[in-house]
């Protein structure tokens, strides 16, 4: 998966994503498993080559974001690309 960039610090911030699959053969939906600061902030669903939405409830400047997205009877997570939350609006 990929966490859009631009996160500003906030209240109920919407972080945004997308996800596509490697592999044709493999499932083509996904579940997006959200992280701030290393630690799982809930779940959401991507289809392959579409995007993907979560809102977390609090953000502060320096929390990093990351994600996780596993298909259906993967057993190996890709990971994304981090991205810093910033004090500035817009990020």
């Amino acid at each position: 998966p990929v966490v859009t960039t631009g996160i500003a610090a906030g209240s109920n911030v919407s972080v945004t994503g997308t996800w596509t699959r490697l592999d044709a053969a493999k499932p083509a939906t996904a579940t997006i498993t959200v992280y701030k600061n290393g630690i799982s902030q809930g779940t959401t669903t991507c289809n392959t080559g579409g995007s993907w939405t979560y809102t977390i409830a609090t953000l502060a400047t320096g929390d990093v974001i990351t994600a996780k997205a596993q298909a259906t009877g993967e057993s190996m997570c890709l990971v994304s690309n981090s991205v810093a939350v910033t004090s500035c609006a817009p990020a």
